[in-house]
């Protein structure tokens, strides 16, 4: 995808692209923008919480020489399943690794109900009268009350319920082999149907919440198609602390000077007309801050209130949740930050905190690009700093496969719109090698170009 795509038709959303989010869709000059930020401290940061990620994984540590490299990264929620344009984002830090070093960090603190994905495989539905056009393999059950819970705060799910799920993909798969004639295939459909079960199994044993069962799923998984990306969890780094004092810094304007940070984002959306960056009005008071509760596992966005010339955050949900950091003193708000290590996170504006840290440069999808423009503005106005180059890696693969041709040879429950029946990761995973499925990474990402 091309970068005049992301605001089809409009010169003024082009322009802010550029100007503002410092989007490119040329690999070449996304790198040849990258200056090295002051990421010491960060390449060792990343490189101990990598290590501890293949660890916990149960894969061989990813072993990268990259001092002196400016830091680059790409990041999604956790899933049990990836769009291919996502999935390729890990090709796009492999095939820079010359120039800069390449993390993918999982935003392991979001809702558990933020995005289907977190919860279950979808794919097209190849059994007839299905009644649907997908077939949905739920791994995580969830439910109303853990809709809003942190990630981390959720169970995984038990073996059984993995056993039980992918029995119905079995099944499904076994259908689609016979009526398209395909049945020369079944060994090798059926050993990569138990490469994925021996990975969620894995993951099942391992794992201490959802967060890190679809990390530990995603990074097996990774290994297993070749790649060396070294992955970390954002939560864990945000709460190291020799990272509290350089956020608690950029926290502190956001609360003294609210209102020039709310200002700040209406005066972008002004400005972006037509275009939607995906980022709402702010009401006063807002703040880019979650707060986790302990006990319910809930997170709570938090908002500011000023009484008497002395600051406090509170859950807009929860008044009864009151954090009093006075003036806001940089040193204060560090103090409350440590103190409230593991609960509290950022909002869609993570990438603030990523740039005060350390991070030279960004690969996005289509969301976060239109999300940076926004972001951008906020940078350019409380800091006085651009945003750090941008490259877009984000794409829409063809809606082929053998699921697809058993829908359209049988009914199925009919296929729709490209956009939602593009094959996704696990679906190249149980037809393809992974040599095929880094060539179609590859294809996708460097079709933009």
């Amino acid at each position: 995808m091309k970068t005049n795509q992301i605001f089809p038709g409009s010169e003024t959303g082009l322009r802010l692209l550029k100007d503002k989010a410092g989007a490119v869709d040329n690999f070449g000059q996304f790198k040849a923008a990258l200056i090295p930020a002051s990421s010491g401290s960060l390449t060792g940061a990343l490189q101990k919480l990598s290590a501890e990620m293949d660890e916990l994984a149960g894969v061989a540590p990813s072993i990268e020489d990259n001092a002196g490299k400016p830091v680059v990264m790409a990041g999604q929620q956790p899933y049990v399943d990836y769009s291919l344009g996502v999935a390729a984002k890990v090709d796009v830090l492999r095939e820079g690794q010359d120039t800069f070093a390449g993390y993918f960090g999982f935003s392991d603190y979001d809702y558990f109900g933020s995005d289907r994905g977190i919860g279950q495989i979808r794919l097209p539905n190849p059994q007839p009268k299905a009644g649907t056009p997908y077939l949905s393999i739920r791994l995580h059950s969830g439910s109303t009350s853990t809709k809003f819970k942190d990630m981390r705060f959720v169970p995984p799910p038990g073996e059984r319920e993995i056993t039980g799920s992918l029995n119905r993909l079995k099944e499904a798969l076994l259908f689609a082999l016979h009526c398209t004639g395909r049945q020369a295939l079944r060994k090798t459909v059926m050993e990569n149907l138990a490469a994925l079960q021996s990975d969620l199994t894995y993951a099942c044993k391992h794992a201490a919440s959802v967060a890190a069962f679809n990390m530990i799923w995603s990074v097996r998984t990774y290994r297993r198609l070749g790649f060396k990306t070294p992955f970390f969890a954002i939560g864990n780094l945000l709460h190291r602390p020799e990272f509290t004092p350089a956020i608690a810094k950029l926290i502190q304007p956001v609360i003294r000077e609210n209102g020039l940070f709310i200002e700040s984002i209406h005066q972008v959306l002004k400005l972006c007309g037509g275009c939607d960056p995906g980022i709402r009005p702010k009401e006063a008071g807002y703040l880019p801050l979650f707060l986790t509760d302990r006990e319910s596992g809930e997170r709570l966005p938090l908002v500011l209130v000023c009484e008497g010339g002395d600051f406090a955050m509170t859950a807009r949900e929860r008044p009864d949740i009151r954090i009093p950091i006075g003036k806001a003193d940089w040193a204060d708000l560090a103090h409350v930050l440590d103190r409230l290590q593991g609960l509290w996170s950022p909002s869609v504006f993570l990438p603030l905190f990523l740039y005060r840290m350390g991070f030279a440069g960004m690969v996005s999808g289509k969301s976060s690009v239109k999300y940076a423009v926004v972001i951008g503005h906020v940078q350019e106005v409380l800091f006085g700093e651009r945003h750090p180059p941008n490259f877009l890696c984000a794409g829409t693969p063809t809606p082929t496969g053998l699921l697809h041709d058993a829908v359209r040879l049988h009914g199925g429950g009919g296929v729709r719109p490209a956009e939602e029946s593009a094959p996704t990761l696990i679906y190249r995973l149980l037809f393809e090698t992974p040599d095929a499925i880094r060539r179609e990474f590859e294809t996708l990402w460097k079709g933009s170009e």
